[in-house]
């Protein structure tokens, strides 16, 4: 990096949280505090083994050296020296560490939203929680089915762009027949605009 980062950590591009699309998040982990903004010291997310399994991974500074990763779905989790978090959900992209002496930069890239969980009862909130919801039911299903590792290595290996489209397409269908919560009622609008033609269910998929 050129330039010395001045952030705690930002979603990009800049965006509503009731019209999620943010494509980035950068987190800057410090030895020390600036105290002129959030400054996380750890960010914790879920990633993709080389053995094509689904493990947290912990970033903080120092970190031995640059690095790439493959995100998987789930929470995004930054917390600072005093315990205060903030969080994200992603569906997956690409993550890519600059290790500093005086700071470490995670950037992830996803083709698919980034949520920012940090407001309550917006689309973003209630549309990650819906996500979660549809994977803890495959999860279930798989585990019902005596196959609990089946799900972990479709979800590594499933395209984030594609995993985005089939939880839409599976919201759409919960919401036509009606078998929502009262937060994912909201989500109606949003869905019928950000759901591309021919987009598979998840069940097919996962």
């Amino acid at each position: 990096m050129t330039n010395h980062p001045d952030f705690g950590y930002a979603f990009e591009p800049d965006c509503s949280p009731d019209a999620p699309a943010h494509s980035r998040l950068r987190v800057v982990l410090r030895a020390r505090p600036t105290h002129a903004h959030y400054d996380p010291e750890h960010v914790t997310l879920p990633v993709v083994t080389r053995l094509g399994e689904i493990e947290p991974l912990r970033v903080f500074h120092p970190w031995p050296a640059d690095h790439d990763y493959t995100a998987a779905a789930g929470r995004v989790i930054l917390q600072d020296r005093v315990g205060k978090k903030v969080e994200a959900f992603t569906l997956g992209g690409r993550i890519t560490l600059d290790a500093e002496p005086d700071y470490v930069v995670l950037q992830l890239d996803s083709p698919a939203p980034i949520l920012a969980l940090q407001f309550p009862a917006s689309v973003s909130d209630h549309l990650a929680a819906a996500i979660e919801g549809l994977l803890a039911q495959r999860r279930a299903a798989h585990d019902m089915a005596g196959e609990p590792r089946q799900l972990e290595a479709r979800l590594a290996a499933l395209d984030p762009a594609t995993l985005y489209q089939a939880c839409l397409r599976s919201l759409a269908d919960r919401l036509r027949a009606g078998y929502v919560a009262v937060g994912e009622r909201a989500l109606a609008p949003f869905v019928q605009h950000a759901l591309l033609p021919g987009a598979p269910p998840l069940e097919d998929l996962l």
